[in-house]
C-alpha cells in the first residue's frame, strides 16, 4: 500500500520537481528563516516539513519529506520571477497563491504572515 500512496505522491510531485529543476540552491542564504512550514506547490501540500527562507535574493524553499523514497528539494526563486495570484483558506489558516513566471502551471501557496515579509514589488 505504501508503494502505491508513494507513486501516486510522486506522480503528483512534479510542481517540487519542477521548482527545483528551474531554481536550484545550495547553501541557505542569509535572512529571516522559518522552519516546519505549511505550503502547497502545484497540487501537493508540504505538511511542517519546509524551511523557508526571505533572503535579499529572493525566495528560499527546502522541503524535507519525511518518507523514503519520496524526494524533496530546495530551490532559490528570485524575487523577479514571483506574481501573487491571491488568498486562499486552508488548515484554518490563511495563505496567498504566488506563480513563478517561466511555467504557468507552477503556484506556491504559502502562510500569509509569511507573505507579508516579502520585499515590496
Amino acid at each position: 500500500i505504501f508503494y502505491i500512496i508513494a507513486r501516486g505522491f510522486r506522480r503528483a510531485g512534479t510542481g517540487l520537481e519542477n521548482l527545483v529543476g528551474q531554481y536550484p540552491a545550495c547553501n541557505p542564504p542569509e535572512g529571516e528563516s522559518f522552519s516546519n512550514q505549511t505550503i502547497r506547490i502545484g497540487d501537493v501540500w508540504y505538511r511542517n516539513c519546509v524551511r523557508i527562507i526571505i533572503s535579499s535574493t529572493g525566495l528560499y524553499i527546502a522541503v524535507s519529506v519525511p518518507f523514503p523514497g519520496i524526494p524533496g528539494g530546495i530551490a532559490l526563486i528570485p524575487w523577479n520571477t514571483i506574481t501573487i495570484e491571491g488568498e486562499e483558506q486552508s488548515f484554518w489558516k490563511t495563505f496567498t497563491r504566488i506563480r513563478i513566471s517561466g511555467d504557468e502551471h507552477l503556484s506556491i501557496t504559502l502562510p500569509e504572515e509569511i507573505f507579508r515579509l516579502f520585499p515590496k514589488f
